[in-house]
């Protein structure tokens, strides 16, 4: 099954689909070993840096590898791609999905080249995923806020014919120094803006956290 059409009947069942990151054979190892425990699909990310440590082709054929070893059903995905090219790269090496994330560039910027991104992934079938709003990447402050405004997030869906929307919500990559507070009515109000699947990043320890 397509990573389109598993995240389309996921939402449908009000379900999330777990999207982690692997940097060597040990860390792929040890979540594939938790989803075929779990007999649970998986989203495999990668990420420039790991691109650029193990080799594109390599940590392609290591996630392929592993879930066919493992027996999960899974994606490989872009996770936080900085520019078109890295976007396009990741395409030509047969990734399911890729994320461009311009939520750093103005609001016109981000959809220039989000927009590009879709146009080159429709050739290859590819999921595309971009981010609007502020969530605190490692070493960025926790104590800013930019969350994302239902009306911006349909118009910016609308403009690039994205398939996911990565939202700031009150998550934050990295270890939390404090519990977060999550704007829940707001993620609603989103969800009712637009049809992208949405996509919360920095889940980690949310969960313990928030239940």
């Amino acid at each position: 099954m397509k990573i389109k059409d598993k995240l389309r009947q996921f939402t449908s069942e009000g379900r999330g689909l777990l999207a982690t990151n692997f940097y060597n054979l040990e860390t792929l190892h040890g979540v594939l070993q938790a989803a075929a425990d779990l007999n649970e699909p998986l989203i495999l990310q990668l990420t420039q840096s790991s691109i650029d440590y193990m080799g594109l082709e390599t940590a392609v054929t290591l996630g392929r590898t592993g879930l066919k070893q493992f027996g999960v059903e899974g994606w490989i995905h872009l996770d936080h791609g900085g520019s078109v090219e890295l976007a396009q790269r990741c395409l030509d090496a047969g990734f399911d999905s890729v994320m461009i994330d311009g939520s750093e560039l103005s609001f016109e910027e981000n959809v220039k080249i989000t927009r590009e991104v879709v146009e080159r992934a429709k050739s290859y079938g590819a999921h595309v995923e971009a981010e609007l709003g502020y969530v605190a990447k490692l070493g960025q402050s926790h104590d800013q806020q930019g969350f994302t405004q239902p009306r911006e997030a349909h118009q910016f869906v609308e403009e690039t014919g994205i398939d996911a929307l990565a939202v700031a919500v009150g998550t934050a990559h990295g270890f939390y120094k404090q519990d977060p507070e999550l704007q829940l009515e707001l993620l609603e109000e989103i969800a009712r803006s637009t049809s992208a699947t949405l996509v919360l990043h920095g889940g980690s320890g949310v969960l313990k956290q928030n239940n």
